[in-house]
């Protein structure tokens, strides 16, 4: 029923929502790859982020292809982001361990 709408008022939209599904399952994809092949790679925050911020790439890439400012294919936008977000989680993962473990820090020496 919303797809009405969208071919009715926007010229290609049914197209874009074709390919943003595309996108999320491609989204989908490299998590769970990554998780069966990578296992350490992908925790929790890692999927939960790469999910929500390369669905905002797909919905960026829409409106910012529609209002001409640059084209970028959903699906690749979609899979670079999601790469990047569990790349980004990981260093960040593995900081906060090291830092944690290290008795030299300045966090260890405080008390709470």
């Amino acid at each position: 029923m919303a797809i009405l709408p969208l071919a009715i008022f926007i010229r290609g939209a049914i197209l874009d929502s074709g390919y943003v599904s595309y996108a999320i399952r491609a989204i989908g994809a490299v998590v769970i790859l990554l998780g069966i092949y990578k296992s350490r790679w992908v925790s929790s925050l890692a999927a939960n982020l790469a999910v929500t911020i390369g669905t905002a790439a797909i919905l960026i890439c829409v409106i910012a292809n529609r209002l001409q400012w640059f084209s970028v294919d959903k699906p690749y936008g979609a899979v670079a982001t999601t790469l990047f977000a569990i790349l980004f989680v990981n260093v960040y993962e593995r900081l906060a361990e090291k830092k944690k473990a290290d008795p030299t820090s300045p966090r260890s020496h405080r008390r709470d």
